[in-house]
């Protein structure tokens, strides 16, 4: 078997089909794209790869070579600047800038408008492709569609060697691989979903890989064990640590190079040592991606906050980063898998470089990762659960689940954005406005020198100031309420952006304890294999089901608080406000 060869050349924009034909493809193929082109596998190989596929078509559909050309909006877009544009869903575009590496495109719309769009926002077709490929676009298409964020092309690493200074924050008239600068000032508006995104596929191959663990060739020893306990309310995961605190303070600006290289640093204060240590953003930039590899088969690893390289020493900036990267501390640090890991605690600890070096290295030599990760996981009834009708019922209602909380919370965040810009720069200018002309037409009355009229005047007057303060107060509640409730739905809409890898990867191993049974009605495979099969297979469903457990949990718990914090703030601007309007009411009395 394999013996015939593909004649047919691999193109980056049109899939292969030599692997359903049982031919085996010799030719080159892009080496961003996975060939679907390979030899087929003999009988031993026991089990068919189904998750391959999968790669295939996320990496056509999101890894597709930045050339100048047609590309169409996966997502609405709503410009926040001038120069961004807006567009919906489906919008098709002309690529003009194709050498940008700051993470957005400069396009022009076919009404012959030019801005920027962000380019994990848009498909871009490859020359000769005058359409997507079916079904890339299409999430009716698959119950199982390919991931949208965790197969984008990896982000920077934020170390090439091991030095604790080796420069990853380019100089301040630089760019930072695959993220586009903000403009100066635009550190108070809503925070955007997340461009600073891991590849999982990347780690999610050969002795890593599904297959792998499923047949039980990649069991790593590792000293980290992951414990599930199955009661009455389901698989849950062990908690055997204390939970971790991490305050995030006192930013500092510091330097290297005689000055030449600037950055911040940001004290961190761990509950269980109260020692301090410092980490730039490119620490806590490693640490996601080790996060990702390690458990990104498994948990939800939230995304980082977008890097920034214009106004990165701003006052304002520094204290929104710190804001957001205290929040995404919380987040790793409640979940009972990220808060305890032996690298979180090595990037919580390590004091000086050589700990530094000598932590990283252990963590980047990891073999637990991908799906290797799974092999860790003991449960306390690992015969429960072990039908697959189940667990792929299951897989099924959360997916739908997950589809629709994305769809909620990406209008939510549309109508949210829009409010915030209307309560931040119309609304205040519309009470000004009207303050103004309040305050103008007081002026006008005082021109006639009617002493009876004065105590009026002064309402009126007071009564224009009073409107002044409403639309500074208005604006700056923004920024204490909305924007932080907005922060959270952007957190939410990137951690919902991981799930669809992880399920896919379960599907995936439900699909290959199927394929045992016809194997082992072929006689191609043992029944003690199969049940090998289908234990791993059952473990990752529990993991599954641990995952999910932890996520509903901390959802009602961050809705019910976030709500309830949103609409106290609001009520105490509103009664700033009654009171400013009492006040002012108040003058008219004398009148």
């Amino acid at each position: 078997m394999g013996s015939n060869k593909c004649t047919s050349a691999c193109k980056t924009e049109a899939r292969c089909s030599c692997r359903k034909n049982g031919i085996s493809c010799s030719n080159h193929c892009h080496p961003q794209h996975a060939c679907t082109n390979r030899e087929v596998t003999e009988p031993s190989s026991r089990v068919s790869s189904s998750i391959d596929a999968i790669c295939d078509m996320t990496l056509y559909h999101l890894s597709c070579d930045v050339t100048s050309g047609q590309a169409q909006l996966l997502y609405d877009f709503v410009g926040e600047a001038d120069s961004e544009l807006t567009l919906n869903e489906g919008s098709v575009i002309s690529i003009i800038d194709k050498d940008r590496d700051d993470g957005w495109f400069e396009a022009v719309t076919s009404d012959g408008k030019k801005g920027f769009v962000p380019r994990d926002y848009v498909q871009v077709w490859n020359a000769g492709n005058a359409l997507p490929a079916p079904g890339f676009n299409n999430q009716a298409s698959s119950v199982y569609p390919p991931p949208a964020s965790l197969n984008i092309q990896a982000s920077v690493s934020p170390d090439e060697g091991d030095s604790w200074d080796s420069d990853e924050e380019v100089a301040e008239h630089g760019t930072i691989g695959g993220h586009r600068q903000q403009k100066d000032g635009d550190a108070s508006r809503p925070n955007r979903a997340s461009s600073a995104v891991i590849s999982l596929n990347k780690v999610m191959q050969g002795k890593h890989g599904l297959d792998s663990f499923l047949l039980g060739k990649n069991c790593p020893i590792t000293a980290e064990s992951i414990v599930i306990q199955v009661g009455e309310g389901g698989p849950r995961w062990e908690v055997s640590t204390p939970r971790l605190y991490c305050i995030v303070a006192s930013p500092k600006k510091s330097n290297k190079l005689y000055g030449m290289k600037s950055f911040i640093e940001y004290q961190l204060t761990p509950s269980d040592s109260l020692v301090s240590v410092f980490r730039r953003y490119k620490h806590f930039d490693w640490l996601y991606e080790r996060l990702v590899a390690k458990f990104g088969a498994v948990a939800l690893v939230p995304p980082l906050p977008d890097k920034q390289v214009a106004g990165r020493f701003e006052d304002e900036f520094i204290q929104l980063r710190m804001e957001r990267l205290q929040a995404w501390m919380y987040r790793v640090c409640s979940h009972p898998l990220l808060g305890s890991s032996q690298v979180f605690k090595h990037f919580l600890h390590a004091c000086n470089e050589k700990e530094w070096k000598d932590g990283k290295r252990k963590a980047e030599k990891d073999e637990a990762v991908g799906a290797g990760v799974f092999a860790s996981i003991s449960t306390s009834n690992p015969t429960q659960s072990n039908d697959l009708d189940d667990m792929e019922r299951n897989i099924d209602k959360f997916t739908r689940f997950v589809r629709s909380m994305e769809e909620v919370v990406k209008h939510l965040l549309s109508c949210g954005q829009a409010h915030y810009r209307h309560c931040a720069t119309e609304l205040p200018k519309d009470y000004q406005g009207m303050g103004k002309a309040i305050k103008d037409l007081s002026t006008t009355f005082a021109m006639i020198e009617i002493q009876s009229e004065n105590s009026l005047i002064n309402a009126m007057s007071f009564m224009g100031t009073t409107y002044d303060d409403i639309g500074e107060l208005i604006a700056s509640q923004m920024k204490s309420d909305v924007r932080i409730f907005l922060d959270g739905q952007q957190e939410y809409r990137g951690m919902l952006a991981c799930f669809p890898a992880i399920l896919s990867l379960q599907k995936s191993a439900v699909d290959k304890v199927k394929d045992c049974d016809r194997f082992l009605q072929a006689n191609k495979l043992l029944s003690s294999e199969k049940a090998g099969i289908m234990h791993r297979a059952c473990t990752m469903g529990q993991a599954l089901g641990a995952e999910i457990g932890e996520f509903h949990m901390n959802r009602v718990n961050h809705y019910r608080e976030s709500l309830r914090l949103l609409l106290y703030q609001q009520i105490l601007t509103h009664q700033k406000i009654v009171d400013k309007l009492s006040e002012a009411y108040s003058h008219f009395d004398s009148t």
